[in-house]
């Protein structure tokens, strides 16, 4: 059922609806519930909308709602997602985290060989809180002069056979490629900005241009983890330094 008001329009619906409403808008991090110790009210706001669902705590009222279908909806919202529920929309310092994609060895360095066997950056939220992710920035470090044109970074790295891949799953789904990167210009593309330094170190920064809301769930939300991932397929050896730094909140 849909409710209309001059500043807010209400969405009214089942648990499966409400969720699948809600992890499509990203909007999990930010669901709100009341417990009047009858029903959970269950909500979520997206600008001048609002998704709601109801479950009750015991006996369902008589209609078109199960005891069974309600009871498992509520075992569900309980185990998954009341503990991370009602926590602020607003971003808090002391929740920041800052953290660089790695290998599952725990390596930062984008400087590698992956020609041969492609090799892989990440970042995952663990189980513990979702992530909205702030910025993403691609750093590069060399002696060597940075270059455009068919390079890729560097004068001495030509035209990348494979490109640096950039990939998102957020809420489930997935964005790939997000970016094949070959050439400088590859990563300029989906900047917001970026910086060049010239120096007995040259310097390349590029910013990734982010959406409005780049929430990553918690691990255990999918039955896949959302994640964040760069993709070495080419040999960058070569490079004094590479990295693949994000900030974010935690929620």
């Amino acid at each position: 059922m849909i409710r209309f008001s001059p500043s807010l329009t209400v969405i009214d619906g089942f648990w499966s609806s409400f969720k699948a409403a809600v992890s499509l808008r990203g909007l999990n991090s930010v669901i709100q519930y009341d417990d009047d110790g009858v029903a959970y009210t269950v909500f979520a706001v997206e600008g001048y909308l609002c998704f709601t669902c109801v479950i009750y705590k015991t006996t369902v009222p008589a209609g078109n709602y199960t005891q069974e279908q309600n009871d498992l909806d509520k075992a569900d919202f309980e185990a998954n997602f009341l503990p991370y529920a009602n926590r602020s929309v607003d971003d808090i310092p002391s929740r920041i985290i800052a953290n660089a994609l790695k290998t599952s060895g725990g390596s930062a360095n984008l400087a590698v060989n992956g020609s041969v066997t492609p090799v892989v950056f990440e970042y995952s939220p663990p189980s513990g809180f979702d992530v909205e992710i702030g910025m993403l920035s691609l750093l590069f470090e060399d002696s060597t002069a940075i270059a455009f044109g068919n390079r890729f970074v560097l004068t001495g790295i030509s035209t990348l056979a494979n490109g640096l891949l950039l990939e998102v799953k957020a809420g489930d789904v997935i964005t790939s490629p997000w970016q094949t990167m070959r050439r400088t210009r590859d990563l300029i593309e989906i900047s917001e900005d970026f910086d060049v330094v010239t120096g007995t170190i040259n310097f390349l920064r590029a910013k990734i241009h982010l959406p409005k809301s780049l929430y990553l769930s918690r691990a255990g939300t999918f039955t896949n983890p959302d994640y964040v991932r760069v993709t070495v397929r080419d040999d960058l050896s070569s490079l004094d330094f590479a990295e693949a730094h994000f900030q974010g909140v935690k929620l």
